[in-house]
């Protein structure tokens, strides 16, 4: 299943988004750059999201999830794992954030945006140039699934028309799957927008 991760890095340290696969290429990566992975940053728990987690949990990274997915890491019900018969070993060491909190990495930081309608937990991150990693929750034309446990059309639209909608400016946009887009395209082209 094609899920983006993203990669970010400043001076030698990096900070993984969504690793839902490719271990390996992502460590020759960071290899390749000199960088060390600090931390996992997950936009939400399901098991394409979250599925080597715990292999950079035990390569020494601090894994990071809004706290109303946390139970995703260490549940295959939760995590949708169970449904297409994965078995994911559990990450049980964690920390959560919320809506508003600001994530500091030594050399850069990362406000969390709680956009839930996806999944309960599910959240955006802001970077400091104001590029949006936005997840599950916002994708060119579209949105995410709302039809899986926890899911909630209401929320999801209500997160990204009140949400994301309204953040200043134009901002590049990395979505959980498929290509970036932009802000001000969503703006014009989302059929959230008729929702």
């Amino acid at each position: 299943m094609p899920t983006n991760c993203y990669v970010l890095s400043s001076e030698g340290i990096a900070v993984i988004v969504d690793p839902g696969g490719g271990y390996g290429k992502i460590e020759a990566y960071l290899n390749e750059y000199g960088l060390k992975a600090v931390a996992v940053l997950l936009t939400h728990g399901h098991f394409d999201h979250i599925l080597d987690a715990h292999k950079w949990k035990k390569a020494g990274a601090r894994i990071l999830i809004h706290e109303d997915d946390a139970s995703c890491l260490y549940s295959p019900e939760y995590s949708l794992a169970a449904m297409v018969g994965l078995t994911i070993p559990p990450v049980r060491e964690y920390e959560t954030f919320r809506d508003g909190d600001k994530l500091d990495f030594d050399t850069f930081s990362v406000r969390v945006i709680h956009t839930p309608g996806h999944t309960k937990g599910g959240c955006c991150f802001e970077l400091e140039d104001g590029t949006i990693l936005s997840g599950d929750t916002l994708m060119c034309e579209t949105h995410g699934r709302t039809d899986f446990p926890g899911g909630s059309e209401e929320q999801i639209v209500d997160s990204i028309k009140n949400k994301l909608f309204t953040l200043e400016g134009d901002r590049m946009v990395y979505p959980g799957h498929g290509d970036s887009t932009t802000l001000n395209h969503e703006r014009r082209f989302n059929p959230v927008l008729y929702l």
